[in-house]
């Protein structure tokens, strides 16, 4: 905005007539100095945890305790939910001990009669075709031992479901588990997510590219509260374009120390693809549009001078000026608009 102060030239005399007034355009004014400017593009997400789960029992049963609560923090081992299983699990395990004695019996049995028939074929006793059966009977049995084994080891290892631990330390989420409902059928219990470090994973337009990789430099704000920025960086970018939805894959990883952002928040993602540290800035709408481009309002010795200049990135309302301007020239912000060059006006700084 410009504005005029009258200035009223009075003679002493009352035969003279007043003067005319002189009007003196008034400007706001700012000093242009490098800065860092960042070239952005910009996504919706929503916040996951780093590491985030949906915990399903690996079998069915009745649930007997839910032993945590949601917002919790659990650590590595705590236990969850705790089930009462069907009795086919204690009946598999039991028949998974059956298994294994029997096979190690088979086993040894064989490897007893293996080891005459070595004896005896030495001594020229029993022929070649016996030997080598005896060695495959001998080499079945001690597989049978071996399936054995794990087939007792899959058996405790369903027993041991039975008791719901925490996969990883973070915090629980929604709780599904209800005490003395059945658990099973692929149903989940609980949700827990590691919010240490949170991560968004955005689409961006396939024109972009070629500008991102990993080690970018981003930034989050929430949609509930866009006034906090939280850094962050690119952890990965995909080389080529999902084939579905036509836009690149990008991965985004926040620290969060300090618990601010939290798993399942909606959040304003911008990822900077170029950087100038040392750039000469200015409000975008301080520019003076013309035929041919765009020129700025300058004050040298009170005077205006009107330049031409060259822009470059644009962010958050302020324009990279690349030729045109220099360190330390003041620029017309308020008033350029009605400006002229050569006018004399009067400067009032930010």
């Amino acid at each position: 905005m410009s504005a005029t102060i009258p200035f009223l030239l009075v003679l002493t005399g009352c035969s003279t007539p007043e003067a005319p007034v002189e009007e003196v355009t008034v400007v706001r004014t700012t000093t242009v100095q490098p800065s860092p400017i960042t070239r952005e593009i910009y996504a919706v997400a929503r916040l996951e945890g780093e590491d985030e789960a949906i915990i399903v029992p690996a079998v069915g049963g009745r649930i007997e305790a839910v032993l945590v609560r949601e917002g919790e923090a659990v650590n590595t081992g705590d236990p969850l939910v705790r089930l009462i299983t069907d009795e086919q699990i204690s009946a598999g395990t039991t028949a998974a001990v059956a298994g294994i004695n029997a096979a190690r019996a088979n086993a040894e049995n064989s490897q007893r009669t293996l080891t005459r028939l070595t004896s005896l074929y030495s001594a020229g006793a029993v022929s070649e075709q016996q030997l080598d059966g005896a060695s495959a009977m001998s080499l079945a049995a001690n597989a049978q031992l071996v399936q054995a084994q794990a087939m007792y080891h899959q058996a405790s290892s369903v027993a041991d479901n039975s008791y719901i631990a925490a996969p990883f330390s973070g915090t629980i989420g929604r709780i599904w588990a209800r005490e003395g409902n059945m658990a099973g059928g692929g149903n989940p219990l609980l949700s827990i997510a590691d919010g240490s470090s949170i991560i968004a994973k955005v689409l961006l337009p396939e024109r972009y590219i070629g500008d991102l990789q990993a080690d970018l430099p981003a930034r989050a704000a929430l949609t509930v509260n866009n006034q906090t920025s939280y850094p962050g960086t690119v952890i990965a970018a995909a080389r080529s374009v999902d084939p579905v939805s036509g836009m690149v894959a990008v991965e985004v990883r926040f620290p969060n120390e300090d618990q601010s952002l939290m798993p399942g928040m909606s959040a304003r993602i911008a990822i900077g693809i170029q950087t100038s540290p040392a750039a000469l800035s200015v409000r975008e709408m301080t520019l003076r549009r013309t035929s041919s481009g765009y020129e700025l309002a300058l004050l040298e010795d009170g005077m205006v001078k009107i330049v031409p200049v060259q822009t470059g990135i644009t962010s958050l309302g302020m324009v990279e000026i690349t030729e045109g301007l220099n360190s330390g020239d003041v620029v017309i912000t308020q008033g350029q608009v009605g400006v002229t060059h050569g006018q004399i006006v009067q400067e009032v700084s930010e």
